[in-house]
């Protein structure tokens, strides 16, 4: 996933992270990848 996307998503989602890594794992299951889904925030 491009990350301009990815970071659109997240700052749109701000209040709603749970629906932010629901958003991203039902986008994974779409493209049936094989990849696995790793992320880190820095939460100043």
């Amino acid at each position: 996933m491009l990350g301009k996307i990815k970071a659109w998503w997240y700052m749109k989602a701000r209040k709603n992270i749970k629906g932010f890594w629901e958003k991203l794992v039902e986008k994974a299951r779409t493209i049936n990848s094989d990849s696995t889904i790793v992320e880190s925030f820095n939460w100043q």
